[in-house]
């Protein structure tokens, strides 16, 4: 059948002039491109950049961005494309936990969907999210309109969307119920569960037919997303304001910023998350092209349009913004937010524009999403496929291998949809990014290990265990989990590394690369060489606990301030935070 199909001209020869293996191909190159540009169609920077840009340099910052892109990620882009070209190979890495929380996100924002058109069928004026008076049942306790402006003066934002009594707040603990621990998980919020099944559903239904079958799908989530962005922009761009804003953003604009070396790191964070290198999509994606393709002109063009949209999605918000600014006279400095708090403050945002712009903004970011989703499960299904060989690249082994993987990336959300799930959530996240830039791109970009080194990593992404949400606290083994979190999705690649250097050694004849043989049968075998067996098992007994004491060091041993209180009366009574307080108001969340 069509998605069964390989091409010839990947076929590739070994050394000894034996055929390897063929391997699927893109259908057409177009389809490649387009799946990288859905993947290069950042929501980080549509949440971040507007802030970063204003408090780091004005457009000092945006150059520094657009430099990292050029100089940074589009070399590395090309590093990871010519993996996948030349080897036709999905890398060993597996984005797991980073899908389980980017589909929690997903179904939150599904469920906004859900809602906004249930206003529709119930001929309910206004939005649950974003009116109090007309949506009691979303209420629990005094309410404020997430759009209001407070009249405290000394907190750092105006906008009331992120205080615990918002509408925008109260609606969220409608749905997610939070539980007063991480580990009280008790009932499940079946709404969620629901809506993280669909989601996977969606993602089988894009992947189950492989590489030839996966573009078509992306190419019209891009095309609809950039539609809604694009109808977004024209709108923000004609609301007023527009001179205003830009001219504040001028005056922000501080060259000598470019001398201070956190300036250019927090660009090279931003461009790394957003063009998503180190994940391995990209080397998925080339390794299915073929090994003639100009992956140098490729990596270009996809840098350039990275900039264009990353400019469109930057400039849309610091329109509506400046519309905001100049309608409730207030700096739009105390109107900006970044990770997941910025995506609720550009729902609240919509509350002074019509109904419909809310579902426009909410297109934007689900398809922007699910896009992402897709390709990085891709990836896990190559990583298994390659790993099972190439019988398992055919129909109904393919089907049952998406299907398999599908449903395991769905069972590691499923905690989520508990009501510890928001705290589960914060964990994850909080965890994650402490280590994915870090570790991973260390062994492709040295660059990025220059900028880090042991503790000076984690003070740089500002890591305290205290800025936590209290019910995390509670419980006694909370940081010790985010550590196993941020330590066990590396674990393939020493894993990996260390029986690639065994079969390679301790295997006897010319079937070696295939497959090892058995421990017993390996021991007894000709070609057993004890030295270099030896050398090696000791050498992976030592880098094992050497990586575990590395990220024990960095996350607790420097930290000890911040694990030995939790047992503490004394660090307890300084937790004088309302519970709910602590629950909403977290603001560390990264969106992948």
């Amino acid at each position: 059948m069509w998605f069964e199909e390989s091409s010839w001209s990947n076929l590739r020869l070994t050394d000894m002039g034996h055929v390897e293996e063929w391997r699927d191909l893109w259908p057409s190159k177009i389809e490649f491109i387009v799946s990288a540009m859905a993947y290069l169609f950042a929501m980080t920077n549509f949440l971040n950049l507007p802030k970063l840009i204003l408090d780091n340099g004005g457009v000092a910052f945006a150059a520094a961005y657009a430099a990292v892109v050029g100089i940074l990620c589009m070399p590395t882009m090309i590093m990871e494309m010519s993996i996948g070209q030349v080897t036709g190979r999905a890398p060993i890495l597996f984005t797991l936990v980073v899908l389980a929380c980017m589909t929690k996100f997903l179904s939150t924002l599904c469920l906004f969907s859900y809602y906004f058109a249930w206003t529709f069928t119930a001929n309910r004026d206004g939005l649950p999210w974003l009116n109090c008076k007309q949506f009691p049942e979303f209420v629990s306790h005094p309410c404020r309109e997430a759009g209001s402006i407070t009249n405290i003066t000394q907190i750092n934002n105006r906008l009331n969307t992120i205080q615990a009594e918002s509408s925008m707040m109260q609606f969220l603990l409608t749905l997610e119920r939070p539980s007063e621990s991480i580990a009280d998980f008790k009932d499940f919020q079946y709404s969620i569960l629901i809506s993280q099944g669909a989601i996977w559903i969606g993602v089988f239904t894009c992947i189950c037919f492989g590489v030839r079958w996966v573009g078509k799908p992306i190419s019209i989530c891009l095309i609809l997303a950039f539609s809604t962005l694009l109808v977004f922009f024209l709108r923000s761009a004609t609301l007023g304001g527009v001179t205003e804003i830009l001219e504040i953003y001028w005056k922000a604009t501080d060259w000598e910023r470019l001398y201070d070396y956190r300036v250019w790191r927090l660009a090279v964070e931003q461009a790394i998350l957003g063009t998503g290198i180190g994940y391995g999509a990209f080397i998925t994606m080339s390794s299915y092209m073929k090994r003639q393709n100009n992956l140098v002109t490729d990596s270009i063009f996809l840098s350039l349009w990275h900039l264009i949209i990353t400019f469109v999605q930057t400039m849309s918000v610091i329109c509506i913004v400046g519309f905001l600014s100049m309608k409730l006279g207030i700096h739009p400095s105390e109107l900006l937010e970044t990770g997941e708090d910025q995506m609720w403050y550009m729902l609240a945002y919509a509350s002074y524009l019509p109904k419909l712009w809310s579902a426009v903004l909410l297109g934007v970011s689900i398809f922007t999403m699910f896009s992402v989703i897709v390709i990085l499960a891709l990836s896990v299904l190559s990583t298994v496929e390659d790993s099972f060989g190439a019988n398992w690249s055919k129909c109904c082994r393919r089907f049952m291998l998406a299907l398999f993987v599908c449903a395991f990336c769905y069972g590691l959300t499923v905690y989520f949809a508990t009501q510890a799930g928001r705290h589960a959530y914060e964990l994850t996240t909080r965890s994650i990014k402490y280590c994915t830039i870090y570790f991973i791109l260390t062994a492709e970009l040295f660059a990025t290990a220059w900028f880090y080194s042991g503790v000076a990593f984690l003070n740089a992404m500002d890591y305290k265990f205290t800025s936590f949400s209290a019910p995390i606290h509670e419980w006694k083994y909370s940081e010790y989990v985010g550590i196993a979190i941020a330590m066990v999705p590396l674990l393939p690649i020493p894993l990996y590394f260390f029986m690639t250097i065994l079969c390679a050694c301790c295997c006897k004849g010319k079937d070696h690369q295939k497959t090892c043989k058995p421990l017993g049968v390996l021991l007894k075998s000709n070609g057993f060489r004890p030295p270099v067996f030896a050398s090696f098992f000791l050498y992976f007994l030592f880098i094992i606990p050497s990586y575990i004491f590395s990220v024990w060091y960095c996350f607790v041993d420097e930290r000890k301030d911040s694990i030995l209180p939790l047992g503490s009366g004394e660090y307890n009574n300084n937790i004088s935070l309302n519970s709910v307080s602590a629950i909403v108001t977290h603001k560390d969340i990264q969106v992948y």
